[in-house]
């Protein structure tokens, strides 16, 4: 059995797929997956309710380099599957994986070259491009 681990090459900044070798190795990357998707399930259900961004926003105080709050949690999906990241003030994790870009996120959960400024979104489906437009540096 193949588990996807997210752990990136040095190379190609692209996912890479491992066996795990032991029953932990296998337990923590399935505990890991589930808690992923929880949060993912739990954020998906703030999309139907009525909110504005910018409400949401201003409880957070302090932003990284690229002008988004840190500790926001952000939504991609790709080939029908969820994936949150949550942002950090030096890096962008996703489940115990740390990425140095929103696009390098992309490309980690994704397999494939992306904009993270528009593959990432608030649970209100906005980009992350449209939502930090004007604090971007």
């Amino acid at each position: 059995m193949e588990v996807a681990l997210g752990k990136a090459s040095a190379q190609s900044g692209v996912g890479m797929t491992a066996k795990p070798k032991t029953i932990e190795e296998r337990v923590a990357a399935l505990e890991g997956r589930v808690e992923m998707l929880s949060q993912a399930f739990l954020l998906a259900q703030d999309v139907g309710k009525e909110s504005r961004p910018e409400e949401n926003l201003t409880t957070y105080e302090d932003h990284n380099k690229d002008g988004i709050p840190v500790g926001i949690n952000l939504i991609g999906v790709t080939k029908g599957c969820p994936f949150v990241l949550t942002v950090q003030h030096d890096t962008y994790d996703v489940g115990i994986t740390s990425y140095p870009t929103l696009s390098a996120a992309a490309q980690g959960v994704s397999g494939c070259r992306r904009s993270g400024w528009t593959f990432w979104k608030l649970p209100d489906g906005t980009t992350v491009k449209d939502a930090f437009r004007s604090t971007r540096k």
